[in-house]
């Protein structure tokens, strides 16, 4: 999912890996991208700006860097089935 802006390419341990798995890939094509233009990505930030109880679920602010910690934390917690207060994560880049 995503707006691709130039050429992807595969690695050959990528494409062995899809074969072995037999791994099926979809698209999906969600919103509209424009550059310069009002869009559907500046209208969706336009209304998580305005919207102050959105920000009441916004549990944790985090650096990429800790992107891993908090993925593996929130793993091992829900394989626990562990009550935590990991709700949404905003990652700062």
């Amino acid at each position: 999912m995503g707006n691709i802006q130039g050429d992807i390419t595969f690695q050959k341990s990528g494409i062995s890996s899809i074969l072995r798995k037999e791994l099926i890939i979809r698209g999906v094509w969600n919103s509209e991208y424009q550059q310069g233009v009002k869009d559907d990505w500046i209208c969706a930030l336009e209304l998580i700006k305005n919207a102050p109880w959105l920000k009441k679920l916004i549990t944790h602010e985090i650096a990429l860097s800790s992107l891993p910690h908090i993925l593996e934390q929130m793993y091992l917690l829900k394989r626990q089935h562990s009550p935590h207060n990991i709700l949404k994560v905003i990652i700062k880049f």
